[in-house]
């Protein structure tokens, strides 16, 4: 069963801006071959075309062998169009599947598992502050420019350590399996 991989809108630029809209459809077969349709109108179910009708100096490919992704399949084939006539001219277009579909990367267990880390300042403005990282350092570097986001919004006073101070803000290695409550192991 063939795979739609790109949908291309095209048109003739001597009739306007919409002048002449034809739709070009790239499939690929399960022998990894090509296959173009030309319809005339916007819609698939338009009136088909040859695609000798565009006059092509160069021949689309006929092969998906060659290319590893369906973006660059489309830059080949938009580069072919642009040595036809009429409506030869890319107007839209949309990459629908890949050629080869990506296999999911398989996850390797860690060596060590990794440290979390929780910094808050609870109820600063009233809504409070909270991050998550994988060290201290990189949590505290995390909330101090969190909180300088805020500051900015809000217009506060406050420097960071006395917003640590004044709301209570803190920084904890979170422990697996333990529970935490809305006060975070208050």
């Amino acid at each position: 069963m063939a795979k739609t991989l790109i949908i291309i809108r095209l048109y003739d630029k001597t009739y306007g801006e919409n002048g002449n809209p034809e739709t070009l459809a790239i499939y690929l077969d399960n022998d990894n071959t090509l296959d173009y349709s030309l319809y005339t109108g916007w819609q698939s179910s338009g009136i088909g075309c040859s695609i000798s009708n565009l006059q092509l100096r160069e021949s689309l490919p006929t092969s998906a062998k060659r290319f590893k992704t369906t973006e660059a399949l489309y830059f080949e084939i938009a580069a072919i169009l642009r040595t036809g006539v009429g409506s030869h001219y890319v107007k839209k277009w949309e990459i629908l599947n890949e050629i080869v579909e990506k296999k999911p990367k398989t996850i390797k267990p860690l060596s060590k598992k990794p440290e979390v880390w929780i910094g808050l300042i609870p109820d600063i403005h009233g809504y409070g502050l909270n991050v998550l990282e994988f060290s201290e350092d990189l949590c505290r570097k995390a909330l101090k420019r969190e909180f300088r986001a805020m500051q900015k919004s809000w217009h506060g006073e406050l420097t960071f350590p006395q917003a640590m101070e004044n709301f209570g803000g803190r920084i904890e290695k979170i422990e697996p399996g333990k529970a935490y409550f809305e006060n975070f192991g208050n």
